[in-house]
């Protein structure tokens, strides 16, 4: 059986204000569910290789910390790749859902942030890749 998670998102939706004359941006919060990360999920491969990347290019350069950096290109990637493999549409959360939340550049952001701290993170911490 496949193991899920939800997440709250937040994003902006387009909308007709009160009177119907206008667009406005509204922001929109639901529950969406989310697959949780599988080791035997083959939708999720390419997903989990493709972590590598966020740290391509990220050399330390002679006097800087121990700190490590993320490429904000990959995480932007990652992010639209895990959602479009793990969101699960349900009829609370849409496929337009989706669409809009793939449209808004800080929910994606907000959302990339939260999932490789809460999801990416301790998945690959259990395993020792050398």
């Amino acid at each position: 059986m496949e193991k899920t998670f939800e997440k709250e998102v937040s994003y902006i939706s387009w909308g007709l204000n009160d009177e119907g004359t206008d667009t406005v941006e509204n922001v929109v919060t639901k529950v969406a569910t989310f697959k949780e990360l599988s080791r035997t999920d083959k939708l999720q491969h390419k997903l989990h290789f493709k972590l590598i990347s966020l740290f391509e290019g990220l050399e330390k350069e002679k006097g800087e910390s121990d700190s490590v950096g993320i490429s904000s290109d990959g995480l932007y990637d990652i992010t639209v790749k895990a959602i479009n493999i793990l969101l699960i549409p349900t009829p609370s959360f849409t496929e337009n859902d989706k669409k809009e939340f793939l449209s808004d550049s800080i929910a994606l952001l907000e959302f990339g942030m939260w999932l490789f701290k809460e999801q990416f993170s301790p998945f690959f911490s259990k395993f020792k890749l050398s």
